[in-house]
């Protein structure tokens, strides 16, 4: 290799790895329009596959039915790809990447009204871009939560079905294509998260149906829920993202009274507390994504209180510093977004899909985005070539 063929080798290399994927770069970054989706679609998934690769799955489409069409963004491209269909259709559902690199899809719900939820569990395929049912989950549930086990299974909790709120929880295993239940949590809860933890436990945290049991922890070693303080606010519709050092980020929310939140808190699975955190906008059911250097970028999402009729649908992308505990803001999204879906791509930035730009559903206002949005973190200063 001469030693110009070294030097193109070195600034490509330099310009493909992630190295300015963190809080400084998206505050000084740009949003660009990406290709649309083929889909307008709210309340679907986003999985990133490899590093560049982005599947969408299902949600609320046109008139407000859950599809079950389903896309690829190959970001190397900066294109979107149609795939097979799934096999059910839903919205409100949750995905995992099981660590075979299929994606595991689950529940959600299949009507057009609140009620439907479904036991339906699928895989996607990305060698054959193929679905494939595997066994339903003993119980219909949509606005769970699920996270992948050091041992490579599932466990799914909560939810809403037949008969509302859910503390049943169970665990699947990729590898006979089963399910078997584990001990329900202390507290029946939707919209709540499931934070995998360093030590091997599972974080459950949001407000339960009985108002108590808002932070509780499932041991698999000993298939039990240790019961956790309490944080200072118990929201519901929040996120929840591991940090670093093992600690949990939760962020926003709604209040127990109907209000969107402006506080995060952090919890420590080391002493089993919670701290406090600096406040950033309010909002909830915003899309939270993790920076490469260990920072927390909030997007969208809606404000809503009690004496408000109509929420409001943000704009907002709120930074978040893990060393100072504090919150900056970031360039504006170009268009407001809620139920939408943000995925960090190694290489390209933050791609920003779909969602509700207004809360007046029912009118042709409210129709499902297919638009896309991509924040390109700022290459200033790691495009310079030294030694």
């Amino acid at each position: 290799m001469n030693n110009r063929t070294k030097l193109s080798s070195t600034v490509y290399e330099c310009f493909r790895a992630p190295v300015a994927m963190g809080i400084d770069a998206f505050r000084r970054g740009t949003w660009n329009a990406a290709p649309s989706m083929s889909t307008p679609r709210v309340h679907h998934t986003a999985t990133r596959i490899g590093d560049d690769t982005v599947l969408i799955a299902g949600g609320r489409a046109e008139g407000g039915k859950p599809t079950t069409r389903a896309e690829l963004f190959d970001g190397y491209a900066d294109t979107w790809l149609d795939v097979a269909p799934m096999t059910t259709p839903r919205s409100h559902h949750v995905a995992v990447t099981l660590p075979s690199g299929g994606v595991l899809v689950l529940g959600g719900t299949r009507l057009h009204g609140a009620q439907g939820a479904t036991a339906e569990a699928e895989i996607f395929d990305p060698i054959v871009r193929g679905w494939f049912r595997t066994a339903p989950m003993s119980r219909a549930r949509t606005r769970h939560a699920a996270a992948l086990l050091r041992d490579g299974t599932v466990l799914v909790t909560g939810g809403c079905g037949e008969d509302g709120r859910l503390p049943h929880a169970e665990i699947y295993d990729p590898r006979t294509d089963t399910w078997r239940e584990v001990a329900p949590m202390r507290g029946a809860r939707s919209d709540h998260s499931l934070t995998p933890l360093d030590n091997g436990r599972v974080l459950a945290a949001g407000r339960s149906a009985s108002g108590g049991d808002a932070c509780e922890a499932y041991e698999l070693a000993t298939d039990r829920w240790l019961r956790r303080v309490n944080p200072a606010r118990t929201p519901t519709a929040h996120s929840a993202t591991l940090l670093p050092d093992g600690t949990v980020l939760l962020a926003g929310g709604i209040d127990p009274r109907g209000s969107s939140m402006a506080s995060s808190q952090i919890y420590y699975p080391r002493w089993s507390t919670w701290g406090e955190a600096d406040g950033h906008p309010a909002c909830d059911g915003h899309a939270a994504v993790a920076l490469l250097d260990g920072g927390v970028a909030l997007l969208g999402g809606a404000k809503r209180a009690r004496d408000t009729q109509m929420p409001e649908v943000l704009e907002q992308n709120a930074i978040f510093d893990p060393d100072g505990g504090t919150w900056s803001r970031g360039p504006s999204m170009p268009q407001a977004r809620y139920g939408h879906t943000a995925t960090l791509l190694p290489h390209k930035g933050i791609l920003v899909c779909g969602g509700y730009e207004t809360f007046d559903i029912g009118t042709p206002a409210s129709t499902p985005l297919a638009s896309c949005s991509q924040l390109t973190p700022s290459w200033e200063g790691f495009s310079r070539i030294t030694g």
